[in-house]
C-alpha cells in the first residue's frame, strides 16, 4: 500500500499534468502496491501520530510526502519513532531540500528525494559561479540550499533571454523577453537543473528529475535522470 501525504499548498494539488493524487493511485496500481491512501497534514500541527495511526491500520508499505520542510520533518520524525524504519518515505520537491536533513535530523537518514534541483551536496558545473559570488561574500554553498542555485538558475535564463533580445536590437520588452524564453531548446544551466525547454505552449521548462536519498546526513544520487514526459 502506499500513503499521500497531502498538504495541498498553492495549486499542488492540481496542475498542468493532471490531478497528482489520481496519478498517485494509478502508480500504486502500476506498481502492484495494492491501493493509494490520501491523508491531510493539519495546518501548524506538531504530531502526526493519529494520522500515522490511520496509515498503519490501512497497511501502508510507502509514505510520499508533499509539503514543506518544516511539516515534513515533523512527519519523518513521527514516521521514524512509529514505524521504525519499515516503510519506505519519499518527499516530492516541496520538501526535498536540505532545510529537510536539518530539522528532521537522523530520522531523515534513507528518505527519498524527487529532485528537479541540484542539491548542494552533489558538486557541478553550474555551481561555480554562486559558490564564488557567496565567497565574496564570506558564505559558502553550505550556508545556502538548493533554493538559491535553484534561484540563480532560473535568473540566469532570464538574463540570457534578456541579453538576447537585446543583442537582437530589439526592444526590452515582457512580449519580446517571453518571445526568446519560448526559444529556448535544451539549455544548459550547468546541471543546475535538467535541460530546459520553453515553447508558446508548454512553460514548464523540464519535466526531467534525479532521485536523491539522503546518506550520513547529504542528498546523495539514487538514480540518473528521469524524464517523466
Amino acid at each position: 500500500e502506499m500513503c499521500i501525504r497531502d498538504r495541498c499548498r498553492g495549486g499542488g494539488r492540481r496542475g498542468r499534468r493532471g490531478d497528482p493524487l489520481r496519478q498517485a493511485a494509478e502508480a500504486a496500481d502500476w506498481l502492484g502496491l495494492g491501493g493509494a491512501l490520501s491523508l491531510r497534514m493539519p495546518r501548524g500541527a506538531t504530531d502526526y501520530t493519529a494520522e500515522l495511526q490511520q496509515a498503519d491500520d490501512y497497511g501502508v508499505t510507502h509514505v510520499v510526502i508533499q509539503s514543506t520542510a518544516g511539516p515534513a520533518a515533523v512527519l519523518v520524525r513521527n514516521i521514524d519513532d512509529f514505524f521504525g524504519g519499515s516503510v519506505v518515505v519519499g518527499c516530492l520537491n516541496w520538501c526535498a531540500n536540505e532545510q529537510l536533513i536539518a530539522r528532521a535530523g537522523g530520522a531523515a537518514e534513507g528518505v527519498l528525494g524527487a529532485m528537479p534541483f541540484t542539491p548542494t551536496s552533489v558538486q557541478v558545473a553550474g555551481q561555480d559561479d554562486p559558490r564564488e559570488y557567496l565567497a565574496a561574500r564570506g558564505l559558502s554553498l553550505t550556508d545556502t540550499t538548493l533554493n538559491f542555485t535553484q534561484g540563480w538558475a532560473a535568473m540566469s535564463l532570464l538574463v540570457e533571454a534578456i541579453t538576447q533580445v537585446s543583442d537582437a536590437g530589439s526592444e526590452v520588452s515582457g512580449p519580446n523577453i517571453r518571445a526568446a524564453l519560448e526559444s529556448f531548446d535544451e539549455v544548459d544551466t550547468g546541471t543546475l537543473l535538467p535541460p530546459v525547454s520553453f515553447s508558446p505552449n508548454d512553460h514548464s521548462g523540464t519535466s526531467a528529475l534525479v532521485i536523491y536519498v539522503v546518506e550520513n546526513g547529504e542528498w546523495v544520487e539514487s538514480s540518473g535522470l528521469l524524464d517523466l514526459d
